[in-house]
């Protein structure tokens, strides 16, 4: 989300003008992807807050979780890697979520 600028006013005059730049939660893909066995995902946090990071199958079941904690805010992100050894072949999705943001990934494993 980026907002250009906002004006603010009441009923007799402008109050501000500002142009303000918002930076979002996101959750982008760093390794490879289909990939065997193991990837990597970028977490950006634009401010500190609880963080989870789990991984579902294409039926909707938790099969791992990468992250479930406390994060400090950091633009440049947090890497996470999820090996996937032991999961079969198939295509996984991947949910990020803090204080009410949410960013998903689709994910391919192929042994």
């Amino acid at each position: 989300c980026e907002i250009e600028s906002a004006i603010v006013v009441n009923s007799n005059q402008e109050i501000s003008h500002s142009i303000i730049e918002l930076k979002g939660f996101e959750l982008k893909l760093a390794g490879p992807n289909p990939f065997n066995p193991s990837t990597s995902l970028n977490v950006v946090v634009p401010e500190a807050g609880h963080v989870t990071v789990k991984i579902y199958n294409i039926i909707g079941q938790h099969v791992a979780t990468l992250a479930d904690g406390y994060m400090e805010m950091s633009a440049s992100g947090y890497t996470l890697n999820w090996n996937a050894s032991q999961m079969p072949s198939g295509v996984y999705l991947v949910r990020a979520e803090t204080a009410g943001t949410v960013s998903t990934q689709k994910l391919m494993l192929l042994k």
